[in-house]
């Protein structure tokens, strides 16, 4: 440890070395004959640069963790680290649980390249690496635990040794605090103890905005929802006010909403499509009629119609774009041109019979939903099918009465 170190340091630096020819007897003036000045010289310097580590840690923690913003943290830590522990290159990869997917959240020092060709190789490795003392990669090209994918982005980046400590906040993994060297690097214990002492802070910080911005974003998804029940409460046209709805939760709850209803002969029509740009709201419309959705389909809008559950995909994989897109390959390349992330659909049922579903999708936002998230989606699903249901009935009682009216002129 750095405590541990330090103490070690003050010990050595202060110990009198013993020579029969000393007129000293304690021998304490004339150490230097016999430990070389700069073995003496590196330990001064080793120390005072550990105190340094030290002092700036100490310094940026109050900082640090009075950052409620995610946003403003990384780019902190990151500064922090570049000022802790000299590097060529940085990088704050962050784990998301629920799906596995590890992605570089910030970096610093490391081209867009190494970055897209690590985040891939990455997903592949099935090797168990511990997060509860520094992963230390003194030689990446003998590095069994990386993948040979992943050797061959370091490679092409000519990074030659790296240090990577874990972010654990709140007993989970929030995920690791890389340094990059472009040059084979032995690691002090200095250096791993001031790394993981960085990675404590960094872990507190991230984990302290996160939980702030959860809060934040649960209220204002309950804001959302009661200026939502407003909104369907206030006329018994459906359509338009579904259309606002899906209006009012972008950007707030998502990047695109759409919302389908279903027809009175079982077809599934699409009543809107929201995003804060018109152009690709039209877009979107007329991908929607050039490639309508398989009604057979296990995903999206027709299997949540048919089941009546809703689908959560907090991290949209590849795989699913292209399985999606199997019999119309070149969709392909639209989806990937939106950049989906994160997407929920959820039905609108009302008296046990589905009359539709609401789709969220998070795109350059880069939220990723959560169960919290799908709750609040499923809360104002519940409120737009009960507002549907009724208006629905309001306007079956009135064909019943006009009809029994002109029956009877």
């Amino acid at each position: 440890s750095c405590t541990a170190h330090s103490s070690a340091v003050r010990k050595s630096a202060g110990r009198g070395v013993k020579s029969d020819s000393s007129p000293h007897p304690r021998g304490v003036f004339l150490a230097t004959q016999h430990v070389p000045r700069t073995d003496i010289d590196d330990t001064k310097r080793l120390f005072a640069e550990e105190v340094e580590r030290l002092r700036l840690l100490l310094e940026a923690s109050s900082t640090l963790l009075g950052s409620l913003s995610r946003e403003d943290v990384l780019p902190k830590v990151l500064d922090l680290a570049r000022r802790t522990l000299t590097a060529d290159a940085y990088a704050l990869w962050e784990y998301e649980p629920e799906s596995g997917v590890w992605r570089v959240a910030s970096h610093s020092g490391l081209s867009d390249e190494y970055v897209a060709a690590a985040t891939e190789a990455i997903q592949g490795n099935t090797a168990v690496v511990s997060f509860e003392a520094p992963i230390v990669a003194e030689d990446i090209a003998t590095t069994d635990w990386l993948t040979p994918a992943h050797r061959e982005a370091h490679a092409a980046e000519g990074t030659q040794s790296m240090l990577a400590v874990g972010l654990a906040y709140s007993g989970r993994i929030l995920g690791t605090l890389a340094f990059y060297f472009r040059e084979h690097r032995r690691f002090t214990e200095a250096e791993k103890g001031a790394a993981s002492l960085l990675a404590n802070l960094a872990a507190a910080a991230i984990g302290t905005s996160e939980l702030y911005e959860a809060q934040r974003r649960l209220t204002e998804d309950h804001r959302l929802v009661a200026e939502a029940s407003e909104l369907l409460a206030s006329s018994l046209d459906y359509e338009t006010t579904l259309s606002n709805v899906a209006t009012l939760a972008v950007p707030r709850f998502a990047d695109w909403c759409a919302i389908d209803i279903v027809e009175d002969n079982g077809s599934v029509r699409r009543l809107t499509v929201a995003h804060v740009d018109p152009e690709k709201v039209r877009w979107a419309k007329e991908l929607a009629e050039k490639y309508p959705p398989d009604p057979k389909a296990l995903y999206g809008v027709p299997n949540v119609i048919r089941s009546g559950r809703p689908e959560l995909v907090s991290e949209i994989p590849d795989d699913l774009l292209v399985q999606a897109t199997e019999s119309r390959p070149e969709l392909l390349e639209v989806l990937h041109e939106l950049g989906l992330k994160s997407s929920m659909c959820v039905p609108l049922v009302a008296r046990d019979r589905t009359l539709g579903a609401i789709t969220f999708i998070s795109a350059e936002s880069g939220r990723r939903y959560g169960e919290d998230d799908l709750a609040t989606a499923q809360d104002l699903a519940h409120r737009a099918a009960a507002a549907v249901d009724n208006a629905l009935l309001f306007r079956n009682a009135e064909t019943a009465q006009r009809q029994a009216q002109e029956s009877l002129a």
